[in-house]
């Protein structure tokens, strides 16, 4: 009897894995499937019924190729659970987990409308921009949803236009896709390094500098691509566009790009310091929660003005898409002429045409130190010296010790008071190290006496930089490490 019912059994779990995922499918007795909605790079999702309440569904499913991976299965239930943890009318609603054969799916609410990243596109295309109202309308209730998440202690990190959907009978704004969503346990105070994070576009620069955050700093970057998001709904363009990855990234770290109102004259210039708080270098100068920039956004409702033939009114989405008309930016201000010192070019033009220049830019610089504004500004100083060098950056003196040894830099600046390995130890560790001895050691500190300076050079120490200093001190002392670089490499090579 028992081994009946065991065949009976498994002869169903065979049928179901079978039995291809489509339109006709009953889950849970009461899920049945309709037509596909998208595909995903993890996940397909469906159109689907609940027969028993007679409601719309949506239903998505981990797509086959990643079923046998434990990490891909996951990050798939976690993105279930993060969604459920948060019950907030500007976050998607999840109604039920489960698995179809070997494949997992969650059950979500049912959306009817567009992602905003279509109604830029629509906008884009007919020349013409969203309402400064409706924009108002959607950042703050994206901030209501972004506050509850986390508020419930998860961070999303993939804020984008094509994450908002806008619900075309109520214009309710709801924040979906948490495939990358992280929610804080206790035992995992920081978000560790292998978890991948974002849209490029959208990332804040501290993603691409060191990607173990703690939620606090996680939070923050959530903000920034918020606030790059309401960028791209006022201007209908990217700030940080780009042709490569790299690119995207270098524009992120080093460009300051132009005020909204100066790509689109009509905005109120006193909205723009809102907007580029969002976008700051550093997590510091940033709104510290949602709460924070939807209290900023207020003074700005019901500012739009009459609708003109730019305005791109969102009740328009249901129409066919309109003829595609070039937009027409906003000519840039001109700048003023920068001072040129033609001792310092001479001086970097000399570094650079050195035979093995190329040699220390794929040896690159590597950075520790726990702040993020200063690693930005030892980014900065370093593609001054090397443009398009391999750079890294660690938090501290023994993770960038760490990095070193599995690829040594030509270049590594660090603390000289950390307080697990101070700089006078690191740098006696790398002078130990045959592999590792070659490497240039720049360190800093908040304070620094000129005899420290003289004890810290003849300890094997190239160049000492005080924190504090301006962006040009930085750029000295790498190019100084530069050049003892260059000499040790031409002395080696028995050039």
């Amino acid at each position: 009897m028992n081994r009946d019912r065991k065949s009976d059994s498994r002869s169903m779990h065979e049928e179901i894995l079978s039995e291809p995922i489509g339109q006709g499918i009953l889950l849970e007795g009461k899920y049945r499937l309709h037509e596909q909605l998208g595909r995903g790079g993890m996940g397909t999702v469906f159109r689907a019924i609940d027969e028993l309440l007679d409601r719309e569904v949506a239903v998505k499913f981990l797509n086959p190729q990643y079923q046998s991976d434990p990490a891909f299965s996951e990050r798939f239930a976690q993105e279930a659970r993060s969604l459920a943890s948060v019950r907030h009318p500007n976050v998607l609603e999840v109604f039920s987990f489960g698995t179809y054969g070997l494949t997992p799916f969650f059950v979500m609410e049912y959306i009817r409308g567009m992602t905003m990243a279509d109604v830029v596109r629509l906008g884009v295309q007919s020349g013409q921009d969203m309402l400064l109202d409706e924009v108002i309308g959607v950042v703050s209730q994206a901030c209501a949803g972004l506050g509850a998440v986390h508020r419930a202690d998860v961070v999303h990190r993939d804020i984008k236009p094509a994450n908002l959907m806008i619900q075309t009978s109520s214009k309710r704004i709801v924040l979906m896709d948490f495939g990358l969503g992280v929610r804080w346990k206790p035992t995992q105070p920081r978000i560790e390094s292998w978890i991948p994070g974002g849209t490029p576009a959208y990332m804040a620069p501290e993603m691409f500098l060191e990607r173990r955050l703690d939620m606090w700093e996680a939070r923050l970057a959530d903000i920034y691509s918020l606030g790059v998001t309401a960028y791209v709904l006022l201007t209908g363009v990217n700030p940080f566009d780009g042709g490569t990855w790299v690119e995207i990234m270098r524009r992120h770290v080093k460009l300051e790009p132009p005020w909204p109102s100066m790509v689109r004259s009509d905005l109120p210039p006193a909205l723009d310091p809102v907007v580029m708080r969002c976008i700051a270098k550093s997590p510091s100068m940033r709104y510290q929660h949602c709460e924070e920039l939807a209290q900023a956004l207020l003074p700005f409702i019901h500012q739009g003005g009459k609708q003109s033939s730019r305005d791109f009114v969102i009740s328009q989405r249901d129409l066919a898409p309109p003829a595609i008309k070039a937009r027409t930016p906003s000519p840039p201000s001109p700048e003023p002429p920068a001072k040129v010192d033609t001792e310092s070019a001479r001086k970097l033009a000399n570094l650079r045409a050195h035979p093995h220049f190329l040699a220390i830019k794929r040896s690159g610089v590597l950075v520790a130190d726990p702040d993020p504004s200063f690693r930005t500004r030892v980014l900065e100083a370093a593609e001054a010296v090397l443009p398009g060098c391999r750079f890294h950056a660690a938090r501290t003196n023994t993770s960038a010790l760490d990095l070193a040894r599995k690829s040594p830099p030509a270049i590594l600046i660090a603390g000289v008071n950390d307080a697990r390995l101070n700089g006078l130890e690191l740098t006696a560790m790398i002078q130990g190290d045959d592999r590792l001895k070659g490497i240039q050691v720049v360190l800093t500190a908040d304070k620094i006496t000129n005899q420290d300076k003289a004890i810290l050079s003849r300890m094997g120490v190239c160049k000492t930089v005080i924190k504090t200093s301006e962006g040009n001190e930085l750029k000295s002392a790498i190019f100084a490490a530069t050049s003892a670089s260059l000499a040790l490499a031409f002395k080696t090579s028995g050039a």
